[in-house]
């Protein structure tokens, strides 16, 4: 009865421990999987964010734009999506423009004043953008609702930034102030 039990035992054990490797070896199985990206899952998203960015490059529409930095913000942090981001940044969308315009004096004479929003940048703000005919960086002082813009040379005009993505719509260019320079 003793070597019974004995026998019993050990049987017991010898099936716990295999029991015990086998769930061990699944759950080892499965971290060590879930760590390596679906490669072809990874491959299918760089080329969508390509192709998107592509298309946005070619129609500078503020929709494509707009895609083509959703498909970017998929990719995992690297060459690709950096390179990718990049581009989206610098695509010129003044052919996809809706500006809007006020009449201002400026030295008795009306300018008009363009209003634009540069939601490109991939780090969470916007620009506003603020134009006006014959504008320079050093004739004038530009102030939107008693903020002052500051030059931009990589717009080109006076820019604003804001925290969070803004629409052009949030913007009335009957807030914007141009005063000239005081001479010195």
């Amino acid at each position: 009865m003793k070597k019974q039990t004995g026998i019993v035992a050990v049987v017991i054990l010898v099936i716990v421990v295999i029991i015990g490797g086998y769930y061990g070896y699944q759950r080892y199985s499965l971290s060590k999987n879930s760590n390596v990206p679906n490669t072809a899952k990874v491959d299918k998203n760089v080329k969508e964010a390509k192709d998107a960015v592509d298309k946005a490059t070619s129609t500078k529409s503020k929709e494509d734009i707009s895609k083509a930095r959703e498909a970017v913000n998929k990719l995992s942090a690297g060459e690709i999506k950096d390179s990718l981001a990049k581009r989206i940044y610098s695509i010129d969308v003044n052919a996809d423009k809706a500006n809007s315009t006020a009449n201002i004096n400026i030295n008795d004479k009306a300018d008009k004043v363009k209003l634009d929003v540069d939601n490109t940048t991939l780090l969470g703000f916007s620009f506003l953008k603020i134009s006006f005919d014959q504008m320079n960086k050093d004739g004038y002082v530009v102030k939107y609702d008693g903020n002052n813009a500051a030059w931009s040379a990589k717009f080109n005009c006076f820019v604003l930034k804001y925290e969070g993505k803004k629409v052009l719509s949030e913007f009335d260019a009957k807030k914007v102030s141009v005063e000239k320079k005081a001479a010195q």
